[in-house]
C-alpha cells in the first residue's frame, strides 16, 4: 500500500508560487524537504495587506455607527424608567404621610422645610422621613446633566392643586387638604417632572421652588415626555411642555386641576 498524498508533495523549486521568492541558492532551502519549504512560504505571508486592514476598519466603523445610537436610546429609556420609579415612590410617600396625618395632604414643606422659600435641603422636608434617599428626588438625567441650576437637588414638584390652588384661585396656599376631597384620583396629578432652564435655555420660568404652579411647564427630556404620578398610585408619561394654568384635556377640563365633586 502506497503512502498517502500530502499537500507538501510537490517540488518546491518547480512550484511557480515560490518562483521569485526563493532562489535555488537560498540558504534556507539547502537540504530542506518540500514540507519545510512550504512552511517557510506560509510564514512569509502571515501578515495582512493594507487593503485587508482598511476593509476591517470600514466594517468596524459601520457597525459602530449602527450600534451606538441603539445603545444610547436604550440607556435613555433606562433613565426614563428609573425616573418613573422615582415619582412613584414620591407618590407613595405622600400617601403614607396623609395616612399618618388623618387623611390630610402636606403642603410644599413635604419637599423642603421652607415650603416655597429658599431652603432646598430636602433632607429636612416632611417627606424625607418616608424616602430617606436624596437620589429619589432627582431624575437620573439631571444627575448627569444639570449644572448651574439653583435647584439641582430635585426634579419633581408637587401639583399646586393639592395645596388648594387652581388656575382661578392661586392664593393663598391651603395645605392640609383632605385626600378624600379629590373624587377623581386617577385624573389628579400628584408629582410632576418640571422643565428647567438647564434643559431649555429659552424657558423663562426656571425650577425655583417645589410647587408646580402658574406658568410652570412639564419637561420634555424623555423622548418628548414627562413622568407624572397620580393620586390613585398610577404613574405614566405625559406630554412635555404642558403649562400648569392653561393645559386642558379633550373635555376642556384642566389637566392638572380636575373638577372637584
Amino acid at each position: 500500500m502506497g503512502r498517502k498524498w500530502s499537500p507538501f508533495d510537490w517540488d518546491s523549486h518547480a512550484d511557480p508560487r515560490l518562483q521569485g521568492r526563493y532562489s535555488t541558492t537560498d540558504p534556507r532551502l539547502h537540504g530542506q524537504s518540500s514540507e519545510k519549504c512550504c512552511m517557510i512560504c506560509v510564514m512569509k505571508r502571515k501578515g495582512f495587506t493594507l487593503i485587508e486592514l482598511l476593509v476591517v476598519i470600514a466594517i468596524i466603523a459601520i457597525l459602530a455607527a449602527i450600534l451606538f445610537p441603539v445603545f444610547a436610546a436604550a440607556r435613555a429609556r433606562g433613565m426614563a424608567t428609573a425616573c418613573m420609579s422615582n415619582v412613584r415612590q414620591l407618590n407613595l410617600a405622600l400617601q403614607l404621610y396623609a395616612s399618618d396625618q388623618n387623611d390630610k395632604l402636606p403642603g410644599y414643606e413635604f419637599m423642603e422645610p421652607a415650603g416655597r422659600g429658599n431652603d432646598n435641603d430636602m433632607t429636612k422636608g416632611a417627606g424625607y422621613g418616608y424616602i430617606k434617599s436624596r437620589e429619589i428626588f432627582l431624575c437620573p438625567v439631571d444627575r448627569k446633566e444639570r449644572t448651574g441650576n439653583r435647584r439641582g437637588t430635585f426634579s419633581y414638584t408637587i401639583n399646586a392643586f393639592l395645596v388648594g390652588q387652581t388656575p382661578y384661585v392661586t392664593w393663598p396656599e391651603r395645605p392640609g387638604q383632605r385626600l378624600s376631597k379629590f373624587q377623581e384620583p386617577a385624573r389628579t396629578p400628584a408629582f410632576v417632572e418640571e422643565r428647567t432652564k438647564a434643559e431649555d435655555p429659552t424657558y423663562n420660568q426656571d425650577l425655583n421652588d417645589p410647587a408646580f404652579i402658574y406658568i410652570d411647564r412639564t419637561t420634555s427630556k424623555h423622548f418628548g415626555k414627562a413622568n407624572c404620578s397620580y393620586l390613585d398610585f398610577h404613574t405614566k408619561p405625559i406630554e412635555g411642555n404642558l403649562q400648569w394654568n392653561i393645559a386642558r384635556n379633550p373635555d376642556n377640563t384642566f389637566v392638572f386641576c380636575p373638577p372637584l365633586q
